[in-house]
């Protein structure tokens, strides 16, 4: 699996939880091109509206995710820097 073309952005997933830019655009649109499937193969309302919102939550985890690894500094964390009494 590590030597995938996609090592490097699982193991980014694994360690940090980070998502790339690109894999987030991509994950978009193939989720939006399935809703349009389903929105013509699919009568019950009640089944699209549900369809609809698990993506509309699958997205916004996707998107709630960050997309580089973020430095904490001194001026973020503060407290982590006190000296031990």
């Amino acid at each position: 699996m590590y030597e995938s073309p996609f090592a490097k952005s699982i193991q980014d997933w694994q360690q940090q939880r980070i998502n790339p830019t690109r894999a987030k655009w991509i994950a978009a649109i193939s989720i939006t091109a399935s809703y349009l499937i389903t929105v013509l193969c699919v009568e019950n309302t009640y089944v699209l509206f549900a369809v609809g919102v698990g993506f509309l939550v699958l997205l916004a985890y996707l998107f709630s995710k960050p997309d580089q690894i973020q430095q904490v500094t001194f001026q973020q964390t503060p407290e982590l820097h006190q000296p031990v009494t």
